[in-house]
């Protein structure tokens, strides 16, 4: 089952039907979805039907986390994933059942290392709970920001790839490492 996770700034809890209109207002910002969403926005039952696949992982540890502040734990400031690459897999057959953690963090967040604390977290949950010892990374080559966070928390890049909108960076992160 999908736990809840608590850092020293944040709380990450399962998400759930009650959270689409939030996360489709997280995912339809411009900023946000420029990367997450290759530039498109999508459709209110779009956020609720990938909210739905993902929670659907729940029963394997995996699935998607609301990240809240300790402070105000009811407001949403971003998400965070735990599921199998999904998009970047048709593009790098490598990719086929590899797991990847994701994050999105609202703009007005950015730069406080929230989401640095968040993958962190996952990160370590994935190894010590689910004992998977290796994890990808899947980044657009222009997301510059995503390259620093995603290398800064140890993932190596190991290719590249076309992508549906850019260019497709790939990183493994080996627990082993």
């Amino acid at each position: 089952m999908q736990p809840e996770i608590q850092t020293p700034r944040l709380i990450l809890r399962a998400a759930c039907e009650a959270d689409v209109d939030s996360l489709w207002a997280l995912w339809t910002d411009a900023q946000v979805r420029r990367f997450l969403w290759d530039d498109r926005t999508i459709t209110r039952e779009q956020a609720r039907n990938t909210i739905e696949d993902l929670v659907a992982l729940s029963s394997r540890g995996l699935g998607l986390w609301i990240v809240a502040r300790h402070q105000i734990p009811h407001a949403l400031i971003g998400c965070a994933a735990l599921a199998p690459v999904r998009t970047a897999a048709a593009f790098d057959r490598t990719l086929n059942g590899a797991i990847e953690p994701t994050i999105a963090i609202a703009p007005e967040f950015w730069r406080r290392g929230y989401a640095t604390e968040a993958l962190t977290a996952l990160i370590k949950y994935a190894i010590s709970s689910l004992s998977i010892d290796s994890l990808v990374a899947v980044v657009d080559v222009p997301n510059v920001e995503s390259d620093r966070l995603i290398r800064r928390l140890g993932f190596a890049v190991t290719g590249e790839a076309d992508g549906p909108r850019h260019r497709l960076r790939v990183y493994r992160f080996n627990s082993s490492d």
